[in-house]
């Protein structure tokens, strides 16, 4: 006796709604290859990946610190410092562990937004939130630029020297 077929349509096969659904789920084989090139690659700069990771923690801090404040002020800027918050944390402690070309290309995507974010904010306002313009003073402020530049400088120059020493 034969075991039954896996019924999902009429005519004991899957059906054409199932097919569809399983080819949109298949990833492209070229994006997966590239995937695990990046995580089989070498860690880089692991020295300096200590303190780049320690500059993301202050980040989060920070952010954390300012997040909260302007809940109340402007939800969706508090929502925004606290995303940014959430997202360096996990990024500084794989950053530390395994260096990746690919953790270090999200750590200076990561610091290259909240700086453009905090410009932003200083220069022509965020939408709904013109109460920081000009205010360039704020010593959280400039600790966060300073050391969202140096996550951005060292990511900079570790993904810089591994393409001069590959190519």
């Amino acid at each position: 006796m034969e075991p039954e077929p896996f019924l999902v349509g009429d005519r004991g096969s899957l059906g054409g709604t199932a097919v569809r659904r399983l080819r949109r789920l298949r990833l492209n084989a070229d994006a997966m290859s590239s995937l695990r090139r990046s995580l089989a690659s070498r860690p880089i700069g692991r020295p300096v990946a200590i303190l780049a990771a320690a500059g993301l923690l202050v980040v989060a801090i920070i952010h954390v610190i300012d997040g909260s404040g302007s809940l109340h002020n402007q939800l969706y800027v508090g929502g925004l410092e606290l995303c940014l918050a959430v997202a360096s944390v996990p990024l500084a402690v794989l950053l530390a562990a395994r260096p990746l070309p690919l953790l270090w290309h999200a750590a200076g995507a990561l610091c290259t937004a909240a700086l453009l974010a905090y410009v932003a904010s200083r220069t022509t306002g965020l939408p709904g939130a013109a109460d920081d313009i000009g205010n360039r003073g704020q010593p959280l402020g400039v600790l966060t630029v300073a050391v969202e530049v140096a996550v951005i400088t060292a990511a900079g120059l570790v993904i810089w020297s591994r393409r001069r020493s590959a190519g």
